[in-house]
């Protein structure tokens, strides 16, 4: 992630003397005039706001944001290192799917068709491992990280083998 961090994406942590709410930090982003596909994932751990963001409009959003609601807040870049970590909390599902297409993990994942999968794929509202993906055949492996506009967000935890009709057994931690 840190060299991909250095060429085409920022970290920007916004701090607040209140607790910070998701919706609250995507909105004020937002109205700062910048569009929606340039912001990534927002992680908040009580008054603080970590903001994964492309590069080329940190300082603008540095500059130009200086309210989350109607608290003013400290907006500043840092680096990997420095994300806050919060402890995660997730519910496990072990599923089959026919194949480790990412179409067809995100749809065992969410219960919803490959066809609807692929269609947000192909309109770029999924993320694998922070990257926006617009092809449904790319192939997911342990570990990845899956990010979906509106549904939400999983790891693929674990591969687990082929069952007896050669179905493919995986372990999803799905974010709550």
């Amino acid at each position: 992630l840190e060299d991909y961090n250095n060429k085409f994406i920022t970290i920007l942590q916004i701090t607040c003397s209140k607790p910070l709410e998701h919706r609250q930090v995507l909105g004020s982003i937002l109205g700062t005039g910048v569009k929606r596909e340039v912001i990534g994932d927002i992680i908040i751990k009580d008054n603080i706001a970590n903001v994964v963001i492309l590069k080329d409009i940190s300082k603008y959003i540095i500059q130009n944001l200086d309210k989350v609601g109607r608290e003013k807040v400290a907006v500043k870049e840092i680096s990997t290192n420095d994300i806050i970590v919060v402890d995660k909390k997730y519910k496990e599902l072990k599923t089959t799917v026919a194949s480790l297409r990412l179409d067809a993990v995100v749809s065992a994942c969410f219960g919803i068709s490959r066809e609807i999968s692929a269609k947000l794929i192909e309109s770029e509202k999924v993320q694998q491992n922070y990257k926006a993906i617009s092809n449904a055949s790319k192939k997911v492996c342990e570990g990845d990280l899956i990010s979906v506009r509106g549904y939400g967000r999983f790891e693929v935890a674990e591969v687990l083998g082929e069952t007896r009709k050669d179905r493919i057994r995986v372990l999803l931690k799905i974010s709550s």
